[in-house]
Parts: structure tokens; sequence; C-alpha cells
């Protein structure tokens, strides 16, 4: 078929420039195909930017993983859990006080399912740990296991009552016989950080938990150390090992040991020289034999001359 005269006219037109030639100009047909190649630079280089900071957050996570810690705090990613499960079968639940706070003792509840002859004669033991510091504590001592809870044919009721020294996630760890047992994680709230009150004893201006420990406070001074007079209010406390007091700033989960001595013995006060490095409300945490009694709140006053 031939082509007329008008349609050759059209392909001649297809051919030309869409542009205005007396405005697009060699200077500005230049300027675009320098932003063209520019782009495409910018283009190139913008993937192994991209790639390099995949590269860095990878670098980042490995080093975290071989430093033994992570992005985000471990504690807080755990959920509580109130059970332990071992192949499929119910081994323990533990029921704590609805009111379980950092440095107070507190009662539990643990069911334990197994057949009482699976646990009878062997040695049982408690430990917590706290899953974000890695603090570990004293629970229940070690005991042999003699008879069932009372009205049960085994241990469904077996109650306890201790204190732990901070809040957060903790980790409870029952071991039988030297073996892990079962664990459960069971979180501990934060605990009021009110000026523990004093009370009077013989002659005596104590500050502490009346009945089981108290100490003549005489004030405290950040970073400078004085002396304070312990007393074992609770007889039996002074006779069963040795005494540590620990203390934590309000604000923090650090534990600093302030005051280690020996057996007590049968002596009802114990003299001391005790520090606390910085201002503010502290917490301390008097235990004995590795155990935590309780705990005593305390203000620090500014060192002036510091």
């Amino acid at each position: 078929m031939s082509m007329s005269k008008h349609d050759r006219s059209w392909e001649d037109r297809l051919a030309e420039s869409p542009f205005d030639s007396s405005r697009f100009t060699e200077e500005l047909k230049e300027n675009v195909r320098s932003r063209v190649k520019g782009g495409a630079v910018r283009r190139s280089l913008r993937v192994p930017a991209v790639l390099l900071g995949a590269v860095a957050f990878i670098g980042l996570v490995i080093f975290y993983a071989m430093d033994g810690s992570s992005l985000f705090s471990r504690g807080e990613q755990i959920e509580a859990r109130q059970a332990y499960y071992r192949d499929g079968q119910l081994l323990l639940e533990a029921f704590p006080d609805p009111e379980l706070k950092a440095g107070i003792s507190y009662g539990y509840l643990f069911h334990f399912a197994a057949p009482f002859e699976e646990l009878r004669g062997k040695t049982l033991s408690l430990e917590a740990v706290h899953l974000r510091t890695g603090e570990r504590t004293k629970a229940v001592e070690p005991f042999v296991v003699e008879a069932p809870s009372s009205g049960y044919e085994g241990l469904e009721r077996w109650t306890a009552s201790f204190a732990l020294p901070l809040p957060g996630m903790w980790r409870y760890e029952f071991t039988l016989d030297g073996e892990h047992y079962a664990d459960v994680v069971l979180e501990v709230a934060e605990p009021d950080w009110s000026l523990t009150p004093t009370f009077s004893k013989e002659t005596y201006e104590l500050r502490g938990i009346p009945g089981t420990i108290a100490f003549v406070d005489p004030g405290f001074i950040a970073n400078q150390h004085n002396k304070y007079m312990w007393f074992f209010l609770d007889r039996n406390l002074a006779q069963k090992g040795d005494f540590e007091v620990k203390a934590v700033r309000e604000g923090s989960d650090k534990l600093l040991s302030i005051l280690k001595y020996g057996p007590a013995g049968s002596y009802d006060r114990l003299p001391s020289s005790m520090m606390l490095p910085e201002p503010g409300k502290w917490r301390l945490l008097p235990y004995m034999n590795g155990k935590l009694i309780g705990s005593i709140v305390v203000d620090v006053a500014k060192n002036e001359e510091s």
C-alpha cells in the first residue's frame, strides 16, 4: 500500500525534536544531561550506603551477642510464668502474695504436683535470680523433705516466706538433691521509698524493723564513714551465720556491699562502720548467712566538703 503525501509529512514530523529549538538551547540541554548523569551517580552510590548501614547494624548485633548482653533488657522481654512443665506434665505452680514487693518478706504458696514418694527423703532448696542484673539470693535453706503438706498426700500446699532485694523479674529455681528440678518467673514490684521510722528500745532510738533488726542512726553523709550500732532484736538471727549489709540507691539496681562481719554468736548488738557514696534515698539490706532479712530506708545528705 502506497503512503500518501500527507502521511509522509506526518512521518517526517515524528522524527523532529518535541522541543521548541529556540527555547531548548544547547546550554539547557547540557544542564539536563549533567543532572541525569548526576542522578545516576547518586543512585549508584545509594545502594552501597544502604548496604553499609545493614552491615553496621549486623556488626552491632554480633558485638552485643558476643558481649553477653542484648540491645534490649532481657528482664523486660520475659513474661511472668507461674507454672513449670516437663514433658507436658505439670511439676510446679507458684502463688505469691498479690502485694509482692522488693525488700520486704512476703509469703508464697507452692504446689508440687509430683507424687510425694518422688520427693520424700530428698534435699530441696530454693534460690532466686534477678533476670536484669544476674543477682542471686538465697530464698529457702536446703532441707530434707520428710512430711507432706498438712491435710494432703504430697506437697500440694508448701509455703515459704522470704524477701528479695530488687524489683523486676525474678526466676525462682528449685533444686532437688543439688540438681535443677523446676523454676517459675515472677515479677516483684517496686517498694515504697519512704524513710523508715525510728522507734525506742531501752535507752536507744533505733531505725529498722521492730522485733527483728535495727541500728542507731546518727545520720549519713555521702562518701563519709561513720559508726553505727546494730541490734539483733530477734535473738535467733545472731545465731544463723555471717552478717552482711548491702545497699541500693533509689532509681538504681546496683547493689553495694557496705558491711561484712562473721557470725555474731551470742551477742545481741554489733558495732560497725558504714559509708554510702552518694546523696539521696538508700535502702539498706541486712543479710544473715546469705538470706535477706528485710530492708531499711535511710536518707543520705550531701557532703559539703567534697
